[in-house]
């Protein structure tokens, strides 16, 4: 967590992976979003390039389901 925003991260090495990004705006979409560690999910939206990384923002529970 930084200034409210959280990253989701799926490998231990970023450059090998996804990662979602939760802005501080939308995380009271997401009271339960520390619940989902260790979890199988499916989250889908858009993909971006962010600093050299690849992003996806998390804006709508929605996007996230369990397998």
């Amino acid at each position: 967590r930084s200034g409210g925003h959280q990253q989701l991260r799926f490998s231990k090495d970023s450059k090998d992976s996804v990662t979602v990004f939760l802005n501080r705006h939308a995380s009271s979409r997401f009271p339960d979003i520390d619940k989902l560690v260790g979890k199988k999910l499916r989250i889908r939206g858009p993909l971006f390039r962010y600093r050299g990384q690849m992003e996806m923002l998390l804006t709508d529970p929605e996007q996230v389901t369990r397998d």
